[in-house]
C-alpha cells in the first residue's frame, strides 16, 4: 500500500469520523521482525497483512479475536463478500475472527502500451489467453532498439506465479510429502523455462526484471502480478505528471484450466493483542469497511471487500 493509498483509505476517513484519532503508518526497517515490532515501546494497534503474511502473526499469537468487538459495536460481517469472509474464518480452528478482509488482491496482466506500439504488436485481448500465447507475444517484444534492451515478459517469481494459476500445492496435504513431480508442476516449470529462453531475455548478469523494470526503467512490456503490486504506484506516477501508458488484461492460464483466475490474495486488517486501544482500533476498522470508504477502494482500482461498494 502506497502512502497515497494509506492516506486515502485510512487516514482521511478516520480523521473525518474520529477527529481525536491519528493514524501513523509503521513500516519496519529491513531485517526487523514482526516480533520485534510487537514488543517495542510503542506497539501497533492495527496490523495490515496479506494471506501470505497472516501466519507469521498468528504463530506469535499477535492477533486478537474480533468477535466480541464486532458484537459490541454491531458490526455486520454478512456485508462482506462470502468468499472473503470464509477465507478469513479458515484461519481459525474454533470460529474466531482474527482479521477482517479489506480488499481482494486479484491478479492481472499489466502491460506497457508504448512498447507494444513501438514494435507494432497488438495489445493482449480481454479474452483469457494461455501462458503459451502470451509468451509468443513476449517473444515479439523482446528486442534491442537504439541500445535499449526491451523484455517482453517477466513471470514475476516464476513458478510461484504460475502455481497460483493451477492452485496447486508443493506438498501433499495428507502426507506432507513433496508433489513437484505431478503433470501440472511439470507444465509450470516448462513454462518458466520457455520464458527465460526467449532470445534477449538473458542479459548475462541479469535474468529477472522486477517492478522497477516496468515502472521506472520502462523496458518491461508485460508484468503479470497482483493489483496492489502496481495500481497505487501507477496512480502516484500519474499524479506526479509522469504517467505510464499502461493497461491491464485478464491473467492467462494453462490450456487445460482456462476460465479460472489465479488464486486471490486477501488483504485484511487485524487488531494486535498488545494494542492499548482495542476499542478505538475496531472503530477505525469498521469505518474503513463502510460503504463510503469501500467505494473509494473500488474507484481507485482495488477490489473491495463489500458486495455493494461500486
Amino acid at each position: 500500500m502506497t502512502d497515497t493509498e494509506f492516506d486515502l483509505f485510512f487516514v482521511q476517513p478516520t480523521k473525518e469520523k474520529f477527529p481525536h484519532i491519528t493514524l501513523e503508518k509503521i513500516v519496519p526497517a529491513e531485517g526487523v521482525t514482526p516480533a520485534e515490532v510487537l514488543i517495542s515501546n510503542d506497539p501497533p494497534d492495527i496490523i495490515y497483512q496479506t494471506s501470505g503474511s497472516f501466519y507469521a502473526f498468528q504463530e506469535l499469537e499477535a492477533l486478537a479475536d474480533l468477535t466480541p468487538l464486532a458484537d459490541k459495536y454491531g458490526f455486520d460481517t454478512k456485508r462482506i463478500k462470502p468468499y472473503l469472509l470464509e477465507s478469513v474464518y479458515n484461519f481459525s480452528e474454533d470460529g474466531e475472527l482474527f482479521t477482517l478482509p479489506f480488499s481482494s488482491n486479484v491478479a492481472s496482466l499489466f502491460y506497457n502500451k508504448d512498447i507494444f506500439d513501438k514494435f507494432h504488436v497488438p495489445y493482449p485481448s480481454d479474452e483469457q489467453a494461455t501462458w503459451d500465447n502470451i509468451l509468443e507475444i513476449a517473444q515479439q517484444l523482446t528486442r534491442n532498439d537504439d541500445g535499449v534492451q526491451y523484455i517482453g515478459i517477466d513471470l514475476n517469481n516464476g513458478p510461484a506465479t504460475l502455481q497460483g494459476s493451477y492452485g496447486v500445492s508443493t506438498l501433499d496435504p495428507e502426507t506432507g510429502e513433496p508433489i513437484l513431480q505431478s503433470e501440472r508442476w511439470r507444465k509450470i516449470f516448462e513454462t518458466v523455462e520457455k520464458s527465460v529462453q526467449i532470445p534477449g531475455y538473458d542479459q548475462g548478469d541479469k535474468y529477472q526484471y522486477d517492478r522497477n523494470s516496468f515502472v521506472i526503467d520502462q523496458n518491461l512490456a508485460i508484468r503479470p502480478t497482483l493489483l496492489a503490486n502496481l495500481i497505487g504506484t501507477l496512480e502516484e506516477l500519474r499524479a506526479a505528471g509522469k504517467p505510464l501508458n499502461w493497461d491491464i488484461a485478464t491473467i492467462p492460464n494453462f490450456d487445460d484450466y482456462l476460465g479460472q483466475g489465479k488464486v486471490a490474495n486477501v488483504h485484511s486488517v487485524s487488531i494486535s493483542t498488545v494494542s492499548k486501544h482495542p476499542d478505538e482500533a475496531f472503530q477505525v476498522l469498521a469505518n474503513i469497511l463502510s460503504d463510503e470508504v469501500q467505494r473509494k477502494v473500488s474507484r481507485n482500482g482495488r477490489v473491495p471487500a463489500l458486495d455493494n461498494s461500486i
